[in-house]
């Protein structure tokens, strides 16, 4: 909490996280702040309040803090709702690069997460890249958002937002995280 503290983040420690995210979207003036929430992932009941979390406020941005550092959870806890995960053991530094690529709309994962997230799939279509399209993609997996990616190259939100979209639908990929697994898969960005 320190950490997120000196990191510029206001932090809160509610007994019922859903009553005061209630209270606090009730109150004047917050209307266009954003929320992020924390969860500990520890029981079978805490994946239900994932769900929840997302169904009360499609808005607020929840990372997992994984007990088991396994795909299987990283997996679940993203398919429960959660906008990020990262181990409950990670440094501070860690979870703060996880919660502001989740503020950016990307999510982070350890590249041996996403190594098994590969062996997993099956897709063995060719896809074919330009070079600024794998320059794109390289940069959105090192944790770029779209506005830094637009002023690197140039290009308007807009126009980037557009490139997304193409390049999303070349790899078979309908969001960020899946184009990352899919340019990785081919060999497009190499893991690290």
């Amino acid at each position: 909490m320190d950490a997120l503290k000196i990191a510029g983040y206001e932090v809160a420690e509610p007994e019922d996280v859903l009553s005061w995210l209630a209270q606090f979207r009730a109150a004047q003036g917050v209307s266009d702040c954003r929320f992020a929430i924390l969860h500990s992932i520890r029981e079978e009941e805490d994946f239900v309040t994932l769900g929840r979390i997302q169904k009360f406020d499609p808005r607020v941005q929840t990372i997992a803090l994984l007990l088991e550092n396994t795909s299987d959870r990283y997996a679940r806890v993203l398919n429960a709702g959660a906008s990020g995960a990262v181990c409950y053991g990670a440094n501070p530094a860690e979870i703060i690069k996880t919660l502001a690529a989740t503020f950016e709309g990307a999510v982070r994962l350890p590249h041996s997460i996403v190594g098994e997230f590969l062996s997993q799939l099956t897709d063995s279509r060719p896809v074919v890249l330009d070079n600024r399209s794998v320059r794109t993609l390289n940069k959105l997996a090192a944790g770029l958002s779209i506005a830094e990616i637009s002023r690197e190259e140039h290009a308007s939100e807009r126009t980037m937002h557009r490139r997304m979209k193409a390049l999303y639908r070349s790899l078979g990929a309908e969001n960020r995280y899946e184009a990352i697994v899919a340019a990785v898969k081919h060999g497009f960005i190499k893991q690290m």
